[in-house]
């Protein structure tokens, strides 16, 4: 039988590998819709170390992707997503909306 803070550590390395991943995708993938989900997701995980690759995503050369990174931003609901969102200079009035 396994120990809770045995299965709390694989939980815990799971999720830091479901982190990277992501990161790597939202970063490297050519297609700006599957960054643009992949930020989605990230802004769904509730996990502080989202808030790295989405304040990365704020500078993508497409406008879906900087869209999806804003509102996964505010879907995190983390102070240090909002810093994050307070320095952005984007005018293009989807982000603006969004």
């Amino acid at each position: 039988m396994l120990s809770a803070v045995l299965v709390w550590g694989v939980v815990a390395q799971a999720q830091d590998a479901r982190l990277v991943f992501l990161a790597k995708q939202l970063a490297n993938a050519k297609d700006p819709r599957v960054r643009a989900q992949t930020a989605v997701i990230l802004g769904g995980s509730g996990q502080l170390g989202a808030v790295e690759p989405l304040c990365w995503a704020l500078a993508d050369a497409d406008v879906l992707v900087r869209v999806a990174a804003v509102t996964a931003l505010g879907e995190l609901g983390l102070e240090e997503g909002r810093s994050g969102l307070r320095g952005i200079k984007d005018t293009h009035p989807q982000v603006k909306a969004a």
